[in-house]
């Protein structure tokens, strides 16, 4: 596939961060029912880091790539990565 864009963040933990610090961070106040529990619950999310590695090559070299990795894309756990 071939995209258009990619949107990158930071993760929310250091945006709200960052929005306090700015004093940019009215938008999430309790002035409606709706925006306290936004703030509430984005507070409480935690954040766990990941890494990711992109291959790139020639289409004549998927045959060696595929048969030595087992799997395209593998999901790695809090309990895995921290145990």
């Amino acid at each position: 596939e071939s995209f258009d864009g990619v949107v990158l963040t930071a993760p929310v933990p250091l945006q709200l961060e960052l929005l306090r610090a700015s004093g940019l961070d009215s938008w999430l106040g309790t002035k409606t029912v709706a925006a306290g529990q936004a703030r509430e619950r984005l507070e409480g999310l935690q954040y766990s880091a990941r890494y990711a590695l992109s291959l790139f090559f020639a289409p004549e070299h998927a045959g060696l790539f595929s048969a030595n990795l087992d799997w395209v894309a593998k999901y790695v756990s809090k309990d895995e990565d921290d145990g």
